[in-house]
């Protein structure tokens, strides 16, 4: 089932609807949240991809695919469960790296949809540079221009609306007795529309409400597929923004920064754990957060913890 907004819309009357109706992980994000979050994931791509990073490519000459960073995403998450029908039949999830993919996910849905906007705020203005050579003054002012806020405080409404319409005409509803299943349905669905918003990039003004459409659609397509998981995608963003600051400060863009710590999450504070128990990153953010670390002082927190269980072993 592929969520198209547009379509969605041409078989009904009017442009707004009254009734309000579950957004799963974005439940509790207002239009303030999500304007911090979008400046947030705007600056930190702004330091690792350089500042032109919304032209598609960065400093380094690299071209950006935010579709295929979605679906590889997505494709881990379904991995997080015992989805294979010939191997780990028994085998339990793991609930928490699944919610973690969905925060990796939300990053690079975030950053394509701020890409889609300047593209679209640059049809708009009045410039007549071709969108590939301008600099990152210009570019920073799209970004900033009182048409692309207008346009980013229309996102939540017009999602709720797209979920109001999902649910009249197509429903959400399970397709497969097993969870697993169901959640790789609605990822599936996800990457498709990834695939399907890559093809349909659209460079001309005239097809402005195709391309805030898609956006639409395509964030329809991932809150779906949040409402396997209870997560606060507000709280969850930040807390993996916080580590993936931390990652950059220690070479992971150079390839030498190592992933898994030396940890025990169930070990008191200040012990010291196992010499061969590793755990994953992702997961100690979020445990260190969990027991109590504040967020202004999670960076300070890891930055211990990676001190004491990686580079001094």
């Amino acid at each position: 089932m592929v969520y198209n907004y547009k379509l969605m819309k041409k078989l009904i009357k009017g442009e707004n609807m009254d009734k309000k109706t579950s957004l799963f992980c974005l439940n509790n994000v207002t239009t303030a949240d999500l304007e911090k979050m979008l400046q947030l994931q705007y600056d930190l791509n702004s330091k690792t991809a350089g500042k032109c990073w919304t032209k598609g490519v960065t400093a380094e000459g690299r071209k950006i695919f935010w579709h295929r960073c979605m679906m590889m995403e997505t494709a881990e998450l379904i991995d997080s469960f015992s989805w294979k029908h010939w191997k780990d039949l028994n085998a339990e999830g793991d609930e928490l790296n699944a919610k973690i993919e969905l925060v990796d996910i939300w990053h690079f849905l975030m950053s394509f949809l701020i890409e889609q906007l300047v593209k679209s705020a640059y049809f708009r203005s009045e410039i007549e540079i071709p969108f590939r050579e301008l600099n990152e003054t210009e570019l920073l002012s799209l970004w900033q221009s009182k048409y692309l806020k207008e346009v980013v405080e229309k996102l939540l409404p017009e999602l709720n609306n797209a979920m109001v319409l999902q649910e009249a005409f197509q429903g959400i509803e399970d397709r497969y007795e097993r969870r697993v299943d169901n959640i790789a349905d609605d990822a599936e669905n996800f990457m498709e529309l990834c695939n399907t918003a890559a093809k349909a990039q659209i460079d001309n003004k005239d097809e402005e409400d195709e391309r805030f459409h898609n956006c639409i659609s395509l964030l329809l397509s991932f809150v779906i597929m949040s409402r396997h998981f209870n997560l606060n995608i507000k709280d969850a963003y930040e807390v993996k923004k916080v580590l993936n600051e931390f990652r950059q400060l220690h070479g992971y863009k150079n390839g030498v920064y190592i992933k898994m710590w030396r940890y025990d999450p169930s070990a008191p504070e200040g012990s010291e754990p196992p010499f061969g128990l590793r755990v994953e990153d992702n997961k100690i953010a979020f445990d260190r957060i969990a027991k109590g670390v504040k967020i202004e002082h999670l960076l300070e927190d890891l930055e211990r913890i990676y001190n004491a269980g990686v580079l001094n072993y």
